[in-house]
Order: C-alpha cells, then structure tokens, then sequence
C-alpha cells in the first residue's frame, strides 16, 4: 500500500506552463497533467489516506501472424512547423518563466518588455520585426536571435557562449551581387559580431556560406582601415567551416583589410575559406589623398594582424589577394612609444595560395610562429609593357612575390646608426610546405632571431642583413625545373652602404642539417661568423659558395655530377674559417680557393676532409695566404698553388689515385 502527501502549492503552477504552451497538443498535455495531479492532492497540511485500487490484470493478448509489422511500427507524431504563429505572445511572460519558441512570433514593428529571470528557449522558431527590452537576469538562446530582431533594455545572457550565425536568418544575400548588395553583406555581419560581442559571446560560429562583401573604402590609416573591414574583437574566436566561403567584392581600391585584427588580445580565426578578388580587380591608376601614384595596387591584405597578442589563425584558407594573404605588423612606428606591436601571434596548419605580392609579410612583430602552413604560388605572372617601356599594372604579380617576406622598416641616421621604425623578433617558421612561389620560398630581409626549420621548398630560402643570425636547420629543399639556377639557402646578401662604406650586418647565421638538392649553388655563405654543418648538397654546380669571414663548415656531404664549374666548396675574400670533416665528391675541383686570407693575419683551417674528384682535377688556391692542411684525404685530386704562401700541407693528409 502506498501513500503521497502533496501540498497543491508544490505542483508547477499552471499559468507558467500556459505561457508556455502553443499547440492543441501541448493544451490536452496540460490537461492530462492538470488532472493527474489533482488526484494525487491535498489542500492543505492534513494527512489524506487515499487506498488505491486493486491494479487490473489485462489478459495476455495472443499474437497473430496476419500482420506481424504492425507491431513495431511507432505512434504516429505531428511534426510542428515553425513558421506557425505563436498562439501565444511575449507580453503574457512573468518574471522567471521560461517559454519554447518553436513558433514565430511577429512583432508587427512594436516594442516589448520581458520582465527579469525570464529565459527564451530555441526550438526551430523565430522572433521578427520589432524590438525586445529584456529587465534584468534574463536569458536566450543566440539561435534566436536575427536581421529582424532587435535587443533592448538590459542586454540578456546567451546560454551559450557560442553563437552559430546563419546567413539566411539574418539577411545575407549568397553569390554574385552588386556592390551594395555587398556591402550590406559586409555591415551585417560586422553588425552581428559587434552584438554577440557586447552579450558576452566566446566562439562565432559560421558554417554554408558563399557570399561576396564590400567596403566604404577611403583614404585612411591603419585603424581607418580596419573600422571598414571585417574587424574581430578581443576574447572571440571566429570559427568557420570548409563550406564557409568570404569573398571580397571585386574594387578598385590599392589599400584595405578585407579581416582585421587591430591592437586586440586573445583572438582565434580557424576554418573557412577567404577569397581575395586579385582577378577581378580594377587595376586603373589611382593617386592617394596626397596626390602620389598608388597605381600598383598592392596593398590589400586578406587577414592583417597589427598591434594585438596572442592570437591563433589556424587552418583557414587564403587565396587570390591583390596584395598579401596574410599581414603581421603594428598599429604605428615603434618611434612613437604608444605604438602596439604584435605578440604571440601563430598561424598554424593554414594555406596561403596565388597571392599578387606575398602570400606572408611580417613587418613588425615579437614571438610569431607558422607552423605546418601550404604556402605556394605567390607572385607568379609578369606584368607587360607598353610600347615606352612602361610597365602595364594587371593580376599578374608584383614585388617582391616571395612566399614569407619577413621586411621590418629599418633606417638610419646621419652617424650610421639604425633606427627600428618597425622590429621582428623572434619568429619561428616550422613544418610548412613552400612550393611555386616567384622569386624565392623565404626572405629574412632583416628580422632578428629568425629560425626556418622542418620545412620543404622547391626554391630558394635567405637572409639579408639579419643583425642576429638567422638558423636554417633540418630543411628539404629540392628545386623544381624553374628554380635549379637559384642559390638554395642564401646568408647576408644585402650590403648596406654606411657613411660611403659598403657594410656587412648579417652576422651568426647558421645552416645545419639541411637536404638540398639541384640548385646552381646549395649555400651562398655572406656576413660574419656563419656556420654550415651537417648538410646534404646533391646535384649542383657549387655545393657550397663562401664569401664571409670565420665561418664554420663542417660535417657536410657533397655530391654532383654536374661537370660545369662543378666544386665542393668555392671561396672568395674569405678571412679566417675552419673546415673539417667535410665529404666531397665532385667531378672537378673539391676546393676552389681565390684571394683569401689578404691580410695575412686570419688562418684557413682544413681537416679532416674526404675531396674525391672524379676526373682528377686539382684543388686550386689562387692569392691565398695561410692555409694548413691535416689529416684529410684527397681522392684523384692534388693541390694546385698560385701566387699562395704560406701554404702547409704536412704528411698527415693521404693522396689516392
């Protein structure tokens, strides 16, 4: 026998449910509830024995083989459509009821007022045309919330901080369209971040899209050109899909930010697929506010980063930018102490694709990374003449069209003194793929503490006045048809002209552990104090080309077939270095020495080496001073000295035939 003692208060009260309810079918649901529950109640605090009956025993129910199915097939249900009307409205809500929207709500244009603790749950309906003024402590689903809606009064909660953005709710027009068709594309979006940001929205999530967006564009500044493009706030991470396609409306303008991060902290931008509009552009000429040329037209940026910290790009999709993909820099010159600057920024698992300019530039920035990024096909096409010579701007690409250009404004004063308008430090390239693009894979210009490692490139990779070195280590680099006359990896190839002297800054850079293969030089070795160690050089005309002073080389294998000008190591105006332990095997000459050690101070170190020469050509010194040779093997080869002294060469070294 059982007994329930249930005071009527402790029963929901109905008229919470009522202003729940939408449907015939959730009414007779009340009933059914409203009934059960009247049975099982008391009044008041008195007990009520209530005896219940005797359950009845159904008798079994034998089974027929006529219709077998019918047995399992389900109760029929109504599926509820939400274009339905409600047949209830938001002004019946009392503070703290929860009411299910799996109807639409009309507001016909006017003003409501929820009162507090209420909470709106999605169910595939819709609340349009007019505007909610939410009290306080109240909460909504963001699914909700749309083009047509607007919120007012105290700015209610999200019940999650994620907010899925769906095109069609709030008005974006998808394909090709005019441009103020774009560009209203362009404020509602912009609108609706600028909303999920002010309710406290962590993640904005945008899944099937195609659109095209626009810009009011302007001469501006760097946040000028960031309040008319796509801009992200602080504490917010956009994140897309594969089947989210952002397109920039085909234009005239030079400059612009088609998304921006601009002196934020705490942004990821994942997924998606950004599209630039390089093939479409007008490339007409244009003078700026000033009235200087700005014909080139290549200054636009897919996603740029200026002045902000910590932020994550990662696994999304640029391509066909007028300018460069992706943009690293700062809000202002470092000149100005106010000046933000980026930290901590990483792009990781990202593709960079057919970039006019530069898939990457890094102009200002500390502790960057990319990581496991595609970057191909930057800069590729020549732009033709005129019949003066002139150039004719079109898509095809334009200086520098490197595939990471890493070029912080550097200049100096009357004294030779450098002055950082803009500094890279610290930046770490790893595991990325660089393939097709123009004039070279990778250019330190003159960033400071630069590592390039773990990746492949069929190009060339290099550093020009890199005050602290930058590392090259445990890269694949292997030319393609295109690029077997360039230098593999290149060190201090910029000569800066101070007070009328031509001066070497790029000092300490190493390459270590690197596969390289068919280019017309592995390592063009420049600036002070490099070293190059442990490297594989296959299939050249020079493995290793040196023009520096107190370098390291050593530990590296060399080998080619290539009969023309075919030399292990090649040397010129070189002061001092050691080279031990090296592997050489070439057709002619392992060595090629020519005016080094002019001093006569600096001492050559050789040791330990294996030169093989395959057609028994000399290792030749012209004009060179203090050399000591030990302990090294010389294959069909011999030593060939001209106008050289102090050359020692003692019985350690062994000769074969």
């Amino acid at each position: 026998m059982h007994f329930t003692f249930v005071k009527f208060e402790d029963i929901t009260p109905i008229k919470i449910i009522m202003n729940k309810l939408k449907t015939r079918k959730h009414l007779f649901m009340l009933s059914v509830i409203f009934f059960l529950s009247l049975s099982i109640t008391s009044c008041n605090q008195d007990e009520v024995f209530i005896e219940p009956e005797p359950e009845a025993v159904a008798p079994p129910i034998e089974e027929t083989s006529d219709s077998p199915e019918d047995a399992d097939e389900p109760e029929s249900t109504t599926v509820e459509d939400p274009s339905t009307p409600c047949v209830f409205t938001l002004e019946q809500l009392e503070p703290n009821d929860v009411v299910i929207i799996d109807c639409t709500i009309d507001l016909e244009g006017e003003t409501v007022n929820i009162p507090s603790g209420v909470t709106v749950v999605y169910e595939g309906g819709f609340i349009t045309n007019g505007t909610v003024n939410f009290a306080g402590n109240t909460t909504i689903d963001s699914e909700l919330l749309n083009n047509t809606f607007t919120i007012g009064g105290v700015s209610p909660s999200l019940k999650d901080a994620t907010f899925r953005f769906d095109p069609e709710r709030w008005g974006i027009v998808e394909g090709e369209v005019e441009d103020n068709i774009a560009l209203e594309n362009r404020n509602i979006l912009q609108r609706t971040i600028d909303m999920a940001e002010e309710l406290g929205v962590e993640i904005f999530e945008i899944d099937e899209i195609d659109a095209f967006f626009h810009q009011e564009y302007i001469w501006t500044d760097a946040e000028g050109y960031n309040d008319i493009g796509i801009h992200l706030p602080s504490n917010f991470h956009l994140r897309m899909t594969d089947d989210t396609f952002l397109r920039l409306q085909p234009n005239f303008w030079p400059r612009g930010y088609f998304l921006s991060v601009y002196n934020k902290v705490n942004v990821t931008i994942s997924g998606g697929n950004l599209i630039g509009d390089r093939y479409e552009h007008d490339y007409s000429p244009i003078n700026d506010e000033l009235g200087l040329p700005r014909n080139t037209h290549e200054w636009p940026g897919i996603i740029v980063i200026s002045g902000s910290e910590n932020i994550l790009v990662e696994n999304t999709y640029m391509s066909a930018s007028t300018g460069d993909a992706l943009i690293l820099g700062a809000s202002g010159h470092r000149t100005n102490p106010n000046t933000r600057f980026n930290r901590n920024v990483i792009a990781r698992g990202c593709t960079m694709n057919e970039s006019r300019r530069n898939n990457i530039s890094i102009t200002d920035g500390e502790d960057l990374t990319i990581e496991g990024c595609f970057i191909t096909d930057a800069g590729l096409g020549d732009n033709p003449v005129d019949a003066n010579n002139n150039t004719i701007i079109t898509s095809a690409g334009i200086a520098p069209k490197v595939g990471i250009d890493i070029e912080p404004f550097r200049g100096g004063d009357d004294n030779g003194n450098i002055i950082d308008f803009e500094k890279v430090e610290r930046v770490n390239i790893t595991g990325c793929t660089f393939t097709g693009n123009n004039v070279s894979s990778f250019i330190n210009f003159s960033g400071t503490d630069v590592t390039f490692q773990n990746n492949f490139s069929d190009h060339s990779v290099g550093a020009s006045f890199d005050l602290g070195g930058t590392r090259f280590l445990n890269n694949r680099l292997v030319a393609n048809e295109r690029n077997r006359s360039n230098n593999g990896i290149n060190f201090g190839t910029f000569i800066l002209r101070i007070n009328g002297t031509d001066t070497q800054l790029s000092s300490g850079s190493q390459a270590i552990g690197n596969m390289i293969s068919g280019f017309v030089r592995g390592i063009r070795v420049m600036g002070t104090n490099p070293t190059v160690s442990n490297n594989v050089i296959e299939d050249f005309n020079v493995g290793i080309q040196v023009d520096s002073d107190d370098v390291i080389c050593e530990n590296n294998q060399m080998d080619t077939n290539r009969f023309v000008a075919a030399h292990g190591i090649a040397f010129s105006n070189l002061s001092g270095g050691v080279f031990r332990n090296n592997s050489i095997t070439v057709p002619r000459s392992g060595l090629f020495f020519t005016n080094l050690n002019q001093d006569r101070n600096s001492q050559i170190v050789i040791e330990r080496n294996t030169f093989t020469s395959r057609e028994n050509f000399p290792l030749i010194f012209r004009n060179v001073n203090n050399v000591s040779f030990s302990n090294n093997t010389f294959n069909r080869t011999r030593l060939e000295q001209t106008s050289s002294q102090n050359i020692d060469l003692d019985s350690t070294n062994t000769f074969t035939e």
